[in-house]
């Protein structure tokens, strides 16, 4: 099985909210033989105080901002040679059954490189993103990012689409091929803030240097009291620092938490 499988199956059980859940229905079908009780409540306990405490405060912002402050958006330029843009923003199962394009959270990443390549006429587009799903059946996300940008007016002739991409560091890997980035070239990042450590510390282990443009923030933002969202927040930020500390330990990237350069 291979590093991408065992990182998507991984995180069906690591996801703080299946979690959580998996801790209080274990401990309640242990409480049910009369020798195990005593830790089928314990689980039970920490499985609901934790949900509790995800409710009451804001975890999912303490653990999310950091990642999100790490690079600031930047001024560009002049001359921008090109923009790549990392996928995870499209339902490819829902456009696959509808037959139209549908979005999802980190939309921003797209509105943000049509408005970029409309600011920069000239500069190409690469498109990273094939399909994070262990299951890789549908149209690859960046055909159905391809047809949006294109109904929004870009020319086509501008996108190239890397549609193989299951993973930030595969996306950086295919992103360099299909970009085949020259010195003195200016090419800008956009992808999520809260990924944008991850993604810079892959672009750079691969030699392929950008400018990072973080968009589709989560902070600051009032604390909300609806578990099911907040549960989304910590689930973001917990998967993404697993991210770099698994991408660091197997060579993904040099530095455990990349950081802007001087």
């Amino acid at each position: 099985m291979d590093f991408f499988s065992v990182s998507k199956i991984f995180w069906i059980f690591a996801d703080p909210g299946n979690f959580l859940l998996l801790l209080i229905i274990i401990g309640l079908l242990l409480q049910l033989a009369p020798k195990l009780r005593p830790g089928g409540l314990w689980l039970t306990a920490i499985g609901a105080l934790g949900m509790v405490l995800v409710t009451l405060l804001p975890i999912g912002a303490w653990l999310i901002a950091p990642l999100e402050n790490r690079f600031p958006v930047p001024r560009l330029g002049d001359n921008v040679t090109g923009i790549v843009v990392l996928g995870g923003i499209t339902r490819n199962d829902v456009s696959a059954h509808r037959g139209v394009p549908t979005l999802q959270a980190g939309a921003d990443r797209l509105t943000t490189t049509v408005a970029l390549a409309r600011e920069y006429p000239n500069a190409r587009i690469v498109i990273a993103g094939g399909s994070g799903e262990i299951d890789q059946d549908g149209t690859p996300e960046g055909l159905i990012m391809r047809e949006v940008m294109v109904e929004l007016g870009i020319d086509p002739a501008r996108i190239t689409v890397d549609a193989k991409s299951r993973n930030t560091y595969e996306n950086a890997v295919l992103a360099k091929q299909a970009a085949d980035p020259k010195p003195g070239e200016t090419w800008v990042l956009v992808t999520s803030g809260f990924q944008m450590p991850r993604a810079v510390g892959c672009f750079r282990q691969v030699g392929f240097d950008v400018i990072p443009y973080p968009v589709d923030f989560y902070t600051p933002a009032d604390h909300r009291r609806h578990l099911g969202e907040l549960l989304d927040v910590v689930g973001t930020a917990v998967k993404e620092w697993i991210g770099l500390t698994v991408y660091h330990l197997t060579g993904r990237t040099a530095q455990l938490y990349p950081a802007p350069s001087r």
